[in-house]
């Protein structure tokens, strides 16, 4: 039965024994005012009983029965306890890696107690890493190793800066995940594991080179000379001088003022921001905030923002904070020099916390944001007239018609037989005498004749 129905009908039955008893007193009240007390001394109300309301018989009300409603399954919503602390959901836990800062790769999974064999592999390039073992996002890592702590951004979550060396040892890393930047925000979970490891420096086998036999030479027995013995010279003995030592003069030591821990130490000083030459190592202009920077021609490729004490004072770290990401630098100068921060020209919001100790630990001794704009010119190269070489006309040389000597044919002389006087067996015949005929004399006639001349 509804227990709410039950409330009612208690209420309702208290009520009626209520209004019953009230009925009661009323009417013995009334009987015992209407009658006349000199006439009937006995039913005097002094001498008559009182009747105690109590005692009175308690007219019950009859069980009525009570129609129950049907038993129809009626959702009633169930209201959830509410907890101030929202439950965070279960930490899915870490995974330890070694991690190959050449390749940027995993080289292996390192659970805690496990020792791991490197072999020959180049451990210089290896470091300690850890991730999330379901690969959710997060904000932030610290890692301790040696009482030093690394923060880490973003992946991949490293000891990259640290002096651990993997070739041989033992390891403890203690690694605290926060859901913020800068380890703030909440702490999602703290893990510490501990292995060791062990390597195998490579040796380079040692090349023979062939040995040489040693010849064995004749040994020429040495001659006796005789040895003259060296004339004693008297030596000086040197004087002594007297050595003045010098007077220690007192010295006077700083006496050391006692220093009352309930001081109020010095407010934090002030940050100066500026513009910084990375390839020149210098500062090109101090910014002030809301200012308006003009470079002019300026080579705005080699500068970066950069922030400094205002005292010149010396600190542990700076955290600078531009479009959401930080960038953490322990010495000077504190830069924006690996950020993709580009000055040419627009408007830029940066924030700087300076620390007292190492990789953002420590007191915070200020934080400031500045917010300034830049405006540049490209510089504009002016074209340089090269001289122009007019084509000079050499003269055309025109060819000469040199006379072609036509080849003479040179008579060919034909070789003449000599006639061969073949010997004669018989003995020739003389020669037949030779005649010669003698001139005739001039003619006679004058006309010459045979002979004459024309």
């Amino acid at each position: 039965m509804n227990p709410l129905l039950l409330l009612l009908l208690g209420f309702g039955g208290f009520m009626a024994y209520a209004s019953t008893n009230d009925d009661d007193t009323e009417t013995v009240s009334e009987d015992a005012t209407s009658e006349d007390p000199v006439d009937d001394p006995v039913d005097d109300p002094a001498d008559a009983p009182i009747e105690d309301p109590a005692d009175a018989p308690v007219e019950e009300p009859a069980d009525a029965p009570v129609e129950e409603p049907a038993d129809d399954p009626v959702e009633e919503p169930v209201e959830d306890p509410v907890d101030d602390e929202e439950e965070q959901p279960a930490f899915a836990g870490l995974t330890m890696v070694i991690w190959d800062m050449e390749n940027a790769e995993t080289v292996e999974i390192v659970e805690d107690g496990e020792t791991i064999d490197l072999g020959t592999a180049p451990v210089e390039d290896y470091t300690f890493a850890a991730e999330m073992a379901d690969g959710s996002t997060i904000g932030s890592m610290l890692l301790e190793y040696q009482g030093q702590t690394w923060l880490q951004n973003i992946y991949p979550y490293t000891l990259e800066d640290s002096p651990i060396d993997l070739a041989e040892g033992d390891f403890d890393v203690t690694v605290t995940v926060y859901s913020g930047a800068n380890a703030t925000g909440e702490v999602l979970g703290t893990e510490t594991i501990s292995f060791s490891t062990t390597s195998v420096m490579t040796v380079e086998e040692p090349v023979e080179e062939p040995v040489e036999e040693p010849v064995e030479e004749p040994v020429e027995e040495p001659v006796e000379e005789p040895v003259e013995e060296p004339v004693e010279e008297p030596v000086e003995e040197p004087v002594e001088e007297p050595v003045e030592e010098p007077v220690e003069e007192p010295v006077e030591e700083p006496v050391e003022e006692p220093v009352d821990d309930d001081e109020e130490q010095p407010a934090a000083a002030s940050l100066t921001m500026v513009i910084w030459d990375m390839v020149n190592a210098e500062i090109v202009e101090t910014i002030e905030d809301g200012e308006s920077i003009d470079f002019g021609t300026a080579s705005v490729d080699d500068y970066t923002f950069a922030a400094e004490m205002a005292d010149g004072s010396i600190i542990g770290s700076m955290l600078l904070e531009y479009q959401g990401q930080t960038w953490l630098q322990n010495i000077y100068p504190y830069t924006l020099e690996d950020s993709p921060i580009d000055l040419a020209e627009g408007d830029f919001d940066v924030t700087v916390t300076a620390y007292s100790g190492a990789n953002a630990t420590g007191d915070v001794l200020g934080t400031q944001t500045i917010s300034f704009s830049t405006t540049s010119q490209e510089p504009v190269e002016e074209p340089v007239e090269e001289p122009v070489e007019e084509p000079v006309e050499e003269p055309v040389e025109e060819p000469v018609e040199e006379p072609v000597e036509e080849p003479v044919e040179e008579p060919v002389e034909e070789p003449v037989e000599e006639p061969v006087e073949e010997p004669a067996d018989e003995p020739a015949d003389p020669p037949d005498p030779i005649i010669v005929e003698e001139p005739e004399g001039p003619d006679q006639s004058g006309d010459g004749g045979p002979g004459a001349e024309t």
